[in-house]
């Protein structure tokens, strides 16, 4: 039994796979991890030659636990050898002859079970570290939402030495993931809000000139109540524009126009 033990040894390549172990224990020498996967693995390659053993050899449970009890254990082993009694308990090893040995259903149930979970757990890993505040709220109640966007836009009539600075500034309401366009004097813009997880919101603004051209596509991502601003570069022939919006949860405008 003693030398069925050992040649299991020979079949798994134990020898090689403690000389791998010993090199990566000696790389990572301060890492006390390190040699806890030393001795588990070690303690792993011991169970799982006893359970080769007893494959092959299924009627000499009590003959094999009596080998272990009765054989010393080595307690100057080779690093990279497989010792036949190590030092670790052997009350696990006994314990583990009086179970029965696993089916072909059985083992084909776990492997199916380890395929199903680590997925699973890969899935949930990936999910609880995904940055949440810049994900879309995808509730049906989220995207019905209502947003008061308060604008004000500043653009420059002409060139920068004889023209004209405006300024305007509007609240509008609109439903979340709808557009909505608003004019101005010699431009228009055309917005469309997309509610996002902690309160933030997704702003995609379109703006056009007098002649319906798009001259410029922000697009603005920030919390509910701070102000967005953005400045864009005009040409010869489009001015220069610089837009700050405050998205706010709701509509005050109408509810304080209907209070009064």
């Amino acid at each position: 039994m003693i030398l069925a033990h050992e040649a299991m040894h020979a079949r798994h390549r134990d020898g090689w796979w403690c000389l791998l172990a010993q090199i990566v224990a000696a790389i990572f020498w301060f890492h006390p991890l390190a040699w806890w996967a030393l001795a588990a693995l070690r303690h792993d390659q011991e169970l799982a030659c006893d359970a080769g053993v007893l494959r092959e050899h299924r009627g000499k449970r009590r003959s094999y636990g009596n080998a272990m009890l009765k054989t010393q254990s080595a307690v100057l082993a080779l690093p990279v050898g497989c010792a036949w009694s190590p030092r670790h308990p052997l009350t696990e090893r006994i314990a583990m002859l009086k179970q029965a040995q696993p089916g072909k259903v059985r083992r084909l149930g776990s492997a199916v079970l380890m395929a199903v979970i680590i997925p699973l757990g890969i899935g949930v890993a990936y999910a609880a570290s995904a940055p949440a505040a810049l994900s879309p709220a995808g509730s049906s109640r989220a995207a019905a939402r209502e947003y008061q966007l308060g604008m004000k836009v500043e653009w420059v009539d002409g060139s920068d030495s004889h023209g004209r600075v405006r300024r305007l500034a509007v609240a509008m309401c609109q439903a979340s993931g709808k557009a909505m366009r608003v004019s101005f004097v010699s431009m228009a813009m055309e917005t469309i809000v997309t509610p996002l997880q902690e309160d933030h919101v997704r702003i995609a603004a379109t703006i056009f000139d007098a002649d319906g051209h798009k001259i410029a596509q922000p697009v603005l991502i920030g919390a509910l109540g701070d102000p967005l601003r953005v400045t864009m570069e005009g040409t010869d022939t489009r001015p220069r524009y610089t837009l700050e919006v405050t998205p706010v949860a709701g509509c005050p405008a109408r509810s304080a126009k209907s209070r009064q």
